[in-house]
């Protein structure tokens, strides 16, 4: 975000938005673009533009580090599995169908998730592989539990309002520029996200 800034010379204003809020802010022009690794799917590409890809990620879930009942991806859909996905992500609709032995609930925000694993209210949560590695790195707490093959990967870009066409052209032009120039490969590797950007 703040590359795009300079590469616009404008200022940067983030504004705060979430995946279930994530249409009605672009399209009430509450943000120009939405940069907080948006899945692109079939739904959401019926409201809004998005720029070529910029990174892929499978699923991932999220444990409480000292606890014993899940340690791997096959323990997860077990009836007496509680998992927690974040309203308006894609997790919602998938997790049904794809683990349908478990029970689901649907959580308002990102930190709620943390919130009930913590707790002891759910026993993981579904995320996405930037989130989950950035946990993992700051929270002792938390174990990220992979699949043991890919199971759902999704692309990810940046989201711009339908009614835009010349910004979503500008934007896709930064995801180019940024690919070409490096800026991209440095910025996933100082966050350890080289394993998903794509090229």
């Amino acid at each position: 975000a703040k590359a795009l800034a300079d590469d616009l010379d404008l200022p940067l204003e983030f504004v705060d938005s979430s995946f279930a809020q994530l249409i009605g802010d672009i399209e009430q022009a509450r943000c120009d673009v939405a940069m907080f690794a948006v899945s692109i799917t079939p739904e959401r590409l019926r409201r809004l533009r998005f720029s070529d890809s910029y990174m892929a990620s499978d699923v991932y879930a999220i444990a409480l580090r000292n606890q014993q009942r899940v340690r791997c991806w096959e323990d997860i859909d077990q009836p007496q599995t509680i998992i927690a996905v974040a309203r308006g992500t894609w997790h919602e609709q998938w997790l049904p169908q794809a683990m349908p032995s478990a029970q689901m609930r649907v959580l308002d925000t990102p930190s709620a998730r943390e919130q009930e694993l913590r707790s002891g209210r759910i026993d993981v949560f579904l995320t996405t592989y930037p989130f989950a590695v950035n946990l993992v790195r700051e929270a002792r707490w938390a174990q990220l539990i992979a699949p043991s093959r890919a199971v759902h990967v999704t692309s990810t870009g940046y989201a711009t309002h339908f009614g835009r066409p010349r910004w979503a052209v500008r934007i896709n032009r930064f995801v180019a520029d940024i690919k070409r120039d490096g800026r991209l490969r440095a910025a996933a590797t100082d966050h350890g996200l080289e394993a998903v950007i794509q090229p």
